[in-house]
């Protein structure tokens, strides 16, 4: 690891953090979400270790972490991920008792549950999940078509034979808050971040290398070495804004189509997002970042407009 770590590190050109040591002992690769909240854990884990963070946008332009649409659920087919779920739940509910430096935290966190819906096909899974999620202590609820009516009247439920409710510990935040208040509780835990902007290189080494570079995973460990690969692959999801206008349901829900198709408010009352993964045979490989806005009128709009 050791070496490895010495070839990756030798081309990143530092300009924005001193770097104080020439070997760390965990060197955290991409600065977005998981890179920052890896090193806040490890640092109250290890906390004599000496860390440091590479990022090689100070801007996030390019990165996961702000375009991503913020979300958190308990509804999981498998205990450790409810499990996860939960306990990120808890820590975003204390956020100021575990990342606050001066100023209070406030990430825009709205309660609100995920409403799934499943067609008489899709029931039987759906009861399976069902029972995993209340044996791991997820506060969930089913509904049957007949009552998905009185329960959201806005509600097209053709087509639907059962729905399940998040009652609580679910809802959406802004992520782009979320990652300041980690930069900044970084920076008062004696953690490096250095960033990348065609500086003079400089060479470092580390004992542990953490790769968090997301979907730019697979590209980082073939600067190492071209035949390493990781099962990483960069995937183009879209998120749509749209009004709609005399709509006052404020208990609306993050509400996923048996399609695909999901959608929530987002900020004031008459502002939602929506979006849908691509079918497999169109999910394909890309960096591209560009917005397909046919993609809504094509794949998202007529599916939504059924429910």
């Amino acid at each position: 690891m050791y070496s490895l770590c010495s070839k990756l590190l030798t081309s990143f050109n530092p300009t924005h953090c001193l770097i104080r040591w020439k070997h760390y002992d965990v060197t955290i690769v991409g600065g977005g979400i998981m890179g920052m909240s890896s090193a806040f854990f490890l640092s109250k884990r290890v906390p004599s270790s000496s860390i440091c963070v590479l990022e090689r946008d100070r801007t996030y332009s390019m990165a996961s972490t702000p375009r991503s649409v913020g979300s958190i659920r308990q509804q999981f087919s498998l205990r450790e991920n409810i499990q996860l779920s939960s306990y990120s739940f808890d820590f975003l509910q204390n956020i100021n008792s575990q990342l606050r430096v001066d100023d209070p935290i406030d990430i825009g966190f709205t309660s609100g549950g995920y409403c799934f819906l499943a067609t008489e096909r899709m029931r039987d899974n759906l009861l399976e999940n069902n029972k995993i999620q209340l044996e791991n202590g997820a506060e969930v609820e089913l509904i049957e078509a007949c009552d998905l009516k009185q329960r959201f009247p806005w509600i097209n439920p053709e087509g639907v034979s059962l729905a399940s409710l998040g009652r609580g510990r679910e809802g959406w935040f802004d992520p782009w808050l979320l990652l300041n208040a980690f930069k900044i509780k970084i920076h008062s835990l004696d953690i490096d971040v250095i960033n990348d902007s065609n500086g003079s290189k400089s060479e470092i080494t580390c004992s542990h290398l953490i790769i968090a570079a997301g979907a730019w995973s697979d590209s980082v460990i073939k600067m190492v070495n071209p035949e390493f690969g990781l099962p990483i692959r960069p995937r183009k999801r879209m998120v749509f804004v749209y009004k709609c206008k005399d709509f006052h349901d404020t208990t609306f829900p993050m509400l996923i189509d048996s399609s695909g198709v999901y959608t929530r408010r987002e900020g004031t009352h008459d502002t939602f997002i929506c979006g849908k993964s691509p079918d497999t045979d169109k999910d394909t490989d890309t960096l591209d970042l560009e917005v397909e806005y046919e993609f809504f009128d094509k794949e998202i709009w007529l599916l939504f407009n059924m429910h």
